[in-house]
């Protein structure tokens, strides 16, 4: 049982369901990220750029919980409280394995990976998968840490249609001391780049599915009906307005790369919110319920 003061707050799923992730600098203890980089020393150096041996196999569709050994030093950031509360609060009870890769990188012998979101086939608008990526040792500047542009998980693009794109406003480029995780949003866009430093750069992404309800599964003892009512605020000459809530506040910020059309990111934001709450009167700043208004047609 996971203990309640490790699930995420409010907040911090009203920022993933903003800005498709949630980030975890320096999460994992320096003891527990050497066990993992461990398991690679006899293929750091190699030409091997894509080392998966080290890592077990599992059949896609594993309960998470089964899918490695309990010693496994896999198991044991799996366990780490923050990431089992944040597992818990994005994905229910019993997610379940998809698959799991390992990016070693080596310096000057790899190529920039394009920008791309992964699964394009995963069409769903309620359900959603996360990959966890985790950096078991440190990530400077110069070796081509993952690249992502939050707030595009909701703008579903095909896979390679935004290759082209190599600098986007708003871009964050990892670099992060060891132990660092992110959760992504699988539909969040982002790419590898070319590390041009001295040392391997090793990163882990696992993929996890829903195996059930993805609602309400954080810490809401802070959801009350008067602060969901608060969020329908006032937008324009709104003035001497109480201590703001940053609920609004985070699904309603605005990313570099947003347009005139930002108001349309807004709306898929609001609906994945209410996807969240499994509520769907909920709404900010009354974006959805200015379109969903249709009054009855009156006979004349």
């Amino acid at each position: 049982m996971i203990d309640t003061l490790n699930l995420l707050t409010t907040s911090q799923m009203a920022e993933f369901a903003a800005k498709g992730c949630l980030r975890f600098d320096g999460l994992i203890d320096n003891d527990l990220n050497q066990e993992f980089l461990d398991l690679f020393a006899a293929d750091i150096g190699s030409d091997d750029r894509y080392v998966n041996r080290a890592i077990p196999n599992c059949k896609p569709g594993t309960y998470l919980s089964k899918a490695f050994s309990q010693n496994h030093p896999l198991s044991k950031i799996l366990a780490q409280p923050v990431v089992a509360g944040a597992m818990k609060s994005l994905m229910g009870e019993n997610p379940i394995f998809d698959h799991h890769h390992v990016h070693m990188t080596f310096p000057n012998r790899s190529r920039v990976q394009t920008n791309h979101q992964d699964s394009t086939i995963d069409l769903r608008s309620k359900n959603f998968d996360i990959q966890m990526i985790y950096f078991p040792h440190e990530v400077n500047d110069k070796m081509g840490g993952t690249r992502y542009i939050p707030g595009t998980h909701l703008r579903t693009v095909h896979e390679s249609q935004i290759a082209r794109y190599q600098n986007i406003r708003g871009q964050i480029r990892v670099a992060c001391t060891a132990g660092t995780i992110i959760f992504f949003h699988h539909g969040i866009w982002h790419g590898g780049g070319k590390n041009m430093g001295e040392t391997p750069r090793i990163m882990y992404k696992l993929r996890v599915q829903p195996s059930g309800s993805q609602s309400l599964q954080w810490d809401t003892s802070d959801l009350t009906k008067d602060r969901i009512k608060s969020w329908q605020r006032p937008i324009f000459h709104a003035f001497g307005q109480t201590k703001e809530d940053d609920v609004p506040s985070k699904l309603m910020s605005c990313e570099p790369w947003f347009d005139n059309t930002s108001r349309l990111e807004y709306m898929n934001r609001i609906r994945f919110w209410r996807t969240l709450l499994d509520n769907a009167e909920i709404d900010i700043d009354y974006w959805l319920t200015r379109v969903e208004n249709e009054p009855a047609n009156i006979n004349h």
